[in-house]
């Protein structure tokens, strides 16, 4: 059964409802709109509809009856069916209807002031209007119930009788699994059919258990055990509020495909508790169980509205509700986009969010590259950058201890995570540490203290070499460390850098390393100078300092992360001899290996085999570093 139309006359009821006619009513009614706008009170008009005798619609008899004709048939003759006589009077009676003719398909206004419209189907099963609205996540427990009152459960809901589903449900469940431990018993009391039905039941209903909770289902122990859900008894106190809930659909599903029907169903926010993609799996399933019937439903919610407005159009009639009325808005949809969202504004942010996930990243990528960098602070627990640093000066320097220059220290985070992993005497036994920025950082200096004692700053955090070598001696120390620092330094001064009077040269130990370590993917742009920022991989790093891989001393030694990061952090640890190689002619093939490395990666992503992954939010945050890194090389060359 479905209703093809539905008018609410101008008589005021008292539900505030006002006069609208909905036409052409498909298998799905979607209703949408904000708080207060009518939904729930029309969906409650829906579900007062009741069963009315397919005698009245073989004479065209085309009226659905409201709850005050439910409550006059029910004191009549409660067992039903009703006959065409007790439905007239019913209709004159209890609503004071005229009818025009009884084969006339049309029916005069009556005082509930709504007239529904519908066919019946081939088989001639009686119109039922059921809520179907999980009202409580509270389910009964069924553990000291007979059997008896555990198959009265099974049977009120393998009747269509949902009203007290939470009551009911683990009945369902139990009685589902009990049928099929029976019909697996040889000599068991069924006949061949009843035995094939039953175990055919209980595979559907693993399936549903699979397909909406993510769970397998099981037998108990004994016969009138819990049913078992993921190893865990299928109870009240088992299960989180959203698997309740979901439990619930599941036994209607169930009950529907077991016992096919004819069926209007209503629900009312059926996303309460429920995850969006459950909620469309389940909206699926339960349009696939009600192929005869009709699905109403009231929501607020945008992703169940864009797929049944997407995928189930053809099926769809879509009603925009506001102030009490109903208008079709199957051709204007923006209006409910509008409403639930509150407004252009938000629409924006939405489609910015979702719809190109990886536009909002480029976009977000290329507005940063126009800002300042942002200075990293100590990480908690592990970090790869810093890692990477550690494993590098295991592998390229020698000693009991080792003097360590932070160069562009920032924050301090190098030495602040090392004391996550390492005790305070280990670090002053094994490291020397001293920092250097020409921004000099009060967190960096109270680590220090901690670390090597109060006061300790005045001798190892300094912002200019000539304040530094008044303490440290040139080329006292075995590792200069750089992390997230070199791609901030312009390339016009890469030769002054490391050069043999530069910052990093005049503080090496002739057999001391430069310890480089940059995240090749990074996650915010940034404009650290005039060209932007500039990161070079292990190709272009050997160019720069045309180093010689086949030469063990003159060796650029790598450490890469693994994992998530892998790829993404590298580590590079460059002798101090090969300082004296950096030309003006090495820093522009380092730039030209740079550049064709951007164009390559810009490529691979552009050239990505699905549209999900072009879609990505990191594929386009990648995107754009690449195509910033592109940019920034080649205004460098063409100033070069």
């Amino acid at each position: 059964m479905r209703i093809e139309s539905i008018e609410i006359s101008e008589i005021d009821h008292g539900d505030g409802l006002g006069p609208c006619k909905l036409r052409d009513l498909k298998k799905i009614v979607l209703l949408a709109g904000p708080n207060g706008s009518g939904k729930t009170r029309l969906m409650h008009r829906i579900d007062k509809f009741d069963q009315v005798s397919a005698r009245l619609l073989e004479r065209n008899l085309h009226k659905l009856i409201f709850t005050e004709v439910r409550g006059f048939l029910s004191r009549e003759q409660p067992s039903g069916p009703y006959s065409l006589e007790q439905a007239d009077k019913a209709l004159n009676e209890a609503l004071s209807l005229s009818v025009v003719d009884a084969n006339d398909t049309q029916m005069q206004a009556c005082h509930l002031g709504a007239i529904a419209t519908g066919e019946d189907n081939e088989k001639g099963d009686k119109i039922r209007a059921l809520p179907l609205n999980v009202t409580s996540v509270k389910l009964a427990d069924v553990s000291d119930l007979s059997a008896t009152k555990i198959t009265q459960g099974y049977e009120q809901i393998l009747n269509n009788n949902f009203g007290d589903l939470n009551l009911h449900c683990i009945s369902y469940v139990k009685s589902v699994v009990n049928l099929c431990l029976d019909a697996s018993r040889p000599g068991a009391n069924m006949s061949p059919a009843s035995r094939t039905v039953a175990i055919e039941n209980f595979k559907r209903l693993k399936e549903l258990m699979l397909a909406l909770l993510k769970g397998n289902l099981e037998e108990g122990l004994g016969k009138y055990s819990e049913p078992i859900l993921s190893g865990r008894p299928i109870k009240d106190s088992e299960l989180s509020e959203g698997h309740k809930v979901i439990l619930q659909w599941v036994v209607v599903l169930h009950a529907l495909h077991a016992r096919p029907g004819n069926i209007i169903i209503t629900l009312d926010e059926p996303e309460n508790h429920l995850h969006p993609e459950v909620l469309i799996d389940a909206i699926r399933l339960l349009l696939d169980a009600n192929k005869f019937g009709q699905l109403w439903i009231s929501t607020h919610s945008v992703p169940l509205i864009a797929y049944l407005f997407v995928e189930q159009r053809d099926d769809l009639s879509l009603y925009f509700m506001c102030e009490g009325l109903a208008r079709f808005a199957g051709r204007e949809p923006e209006k409910i986009t509008e409403s639930l969202l509150g407004g252009d504004r938000n629409i924006a942010y939405l489609r910015t969010f979702v719809d190109v996930p990886a536009q909002l990243a480029a976009d977000l990528f290329a507005a940063e590259c126009l800002m300042l960098p942002t200075v990293v602070a100590e990480s908690s627990g592990k970090d790869p950058q810093i890692e990477a640093i550690q494993e590098l000066l295991a592998r390229c320097v020698t000693g009991s201890k080792v003097k360590v220059l932070d160069y562009g220290a920032g924050e301090g985070r190098l030495l602040g995570t090392m004391c996550e992993t390492k005790s305070v005497k280990e670090i002053k036994s094994t490291i020397d540490y001293v920092a250097f920025d020409n921004r000099l950082r009060e967190r960096c200096g109270e680590i220090i203290d901690e670390v090597y004692g109060p006061g300790s700053r005045t001798k190892r955090m300094f912002g200019g070499q000539n304040e530094m070598v008044l303490h440290h001696q040139p080329h006292g120390f075995d590792a200069v460390v750089m992390c997230n620092v070199l791609h901030e330094i312009s390339p016009f001064k890469w030769l002054e850098l490391f050069g043999s009077v530069g910052d990093v040269c005049r503080a090496l130990k002739p057999n001391g390393v430069l310890i480089l370590v940059e995240d090749y993917q990074m996650p915010r742009g940034e404009m650290a100078h005039e060209f932007g920022f500039i990161v070079l991989d292990t190709a272009a790093l050997a160019a720069l300092f045309d180093s010689n891989q086949d030469s063990e001393d003159k060796r650029i030694v790598l450490a890469s992360a693994s994992g998530k990061y892998q790829g993404r952090i590298k580590g590079h640890a460059i002798p101090a001899c090969l300082f004296n190689r950096v030309t003006h002619s090495t820093i522009q093939l380092a730039l030209k290996l740079a550049e064709g490395n951007a164009k390559q990666k810009i490529n691979e992503i552009r050239e990505a085999k699905s549209v999900s992954e072009k879609n990505r939010f990191r594929s386009g945050q990648e995107h754009s570093f690449w195509v910033q890194q592109f940019a920034n090389i080649r205004l460098v060359l063409d100033s070069y």
